[in-house]
C-alpha cells in the first residue's frame, strides 16, 4: 500500500514538470532574413495644417453661449476658405472643418 502512494506520488510530481521548449525553427528558404511589408506613408500633414487654421477661425467666430453650427455649414466653410489652392484637397477641407467645429464649440460652451 505504501509502495502504490508512492509510486502515485512519484507520477504526480513527474506530470509536474514543465515541458521542455520546442525548438525554434528557420525557413528552409530564408534562414537570414525576415519578410518585410512595405506600406506607403500616410499623410496627415493636410489635415492637421487645416485643423490647425479651422481652429482658430472657429474660435474667432465663436460667442459665449453661440449654438454650434451644422457639419454642413462647416464643410462650406471649409470649401470657401479652401479657394483654388492646390494644397487645400478634401483632407485639408476634412480637417479645417473638425477644427473650426471644435474651436467654435470651445468657445461656444467655456470649454478648455
Amino acid at each position: 500500500m505504501m509502495r502504490r502512494l508512492a509510486c502515485i506520488a512519484a507520477l504526480a510530481l513527474a506530470a509536474c514538470d514543465d515541458p521542455p521548449p520546442a525548438p525554434v525553427k528557420e525557413s528552409p528558404a530564408f534562414p537570414d532574413r525576415a519578410p518585410v511589408v512595405a506600406a506607403p506613408p500616410v499623410q496627415t500633414i493636410p489635415y492637421e495644417d487645416g485643423y490647425a487654421l479651422g481652429f482658430a477661425k472657429g474660435r474667432l467666430d465663436a460667442k459665449p453661449k453661440h449654438a454650434v453650427p451644422a457639419k454642413s455649414d462647416a464643410d462650406a466653410l471649409a470649401t470657401e476658405a479652401a479657394g483654388t489652392d492646390s494644397d487645400h484637397n478634401e483632407k485639408w477641407r476634412s480637417g479645417w472643418s473638425s477644427g473650426y467645429l471644435d474651436g467654435f464649440r470651445q468657445i461656444a460652451t467655456g470649454a478648455k
